[in-house]
């Protein structure tokens, strides 16, 4: 298994599974015990996808904005400006994956409110 193969993977379910709400990609990329860290998420492939229908039907249309892509041996990474309205400032996320066996089997993620100012001139991406 390569990075690259990893980072394929995460994007898949990324644009595939989170932004064209193709659940039976699912089938395709997590492990047969996918391991969730998220404390609103249950663990495993049913909990994801209450999880996102939940999600989906209150946020329909949100906005994904990927900036960047990281991967280290079996952890991919994914930051991204998340906007679940089109004129909310939304959220900065990290959503980390572990690889294993060409599966997705283990995901935790970070969320930071986007300030409407900043103590500082650096960007948030």
């Amino acid at each position: 298994m390569s990075i690259e193969y990893n980072k394929k993977l995460v994007m898949r379910f990324f644009n595939e599974f989170m932004i064209g709400h193709d659940i039976k990609v699912l089938d395709e990329l997590l492990g047969p015990s996918y391991l969730q860290h998220n404390p609103g998420a249950g663990h495993g492939k049913a909990a994801l996808i209450k999880f996102f229908l939940d999600f989906w039907e209150i946020h329909p249309n949100p906005g994904y904005h990927l900036k960047r892509i990281l991967a280290e041996n079996d952890l991919v990474a994914i930051h991204y400006h998340f906007q679940p309205e089109q004129d909310e400032p939304g959220y900065a996320i990290v959503d980390i994956f572990r690889v294993e066996n060409e599966k997705l089997v283990e995901h935790w993620d970070v969320c930071q409110d986007m300030p409407e100012r900043s103590e500082n001139n650096s960007p948030m991406f």
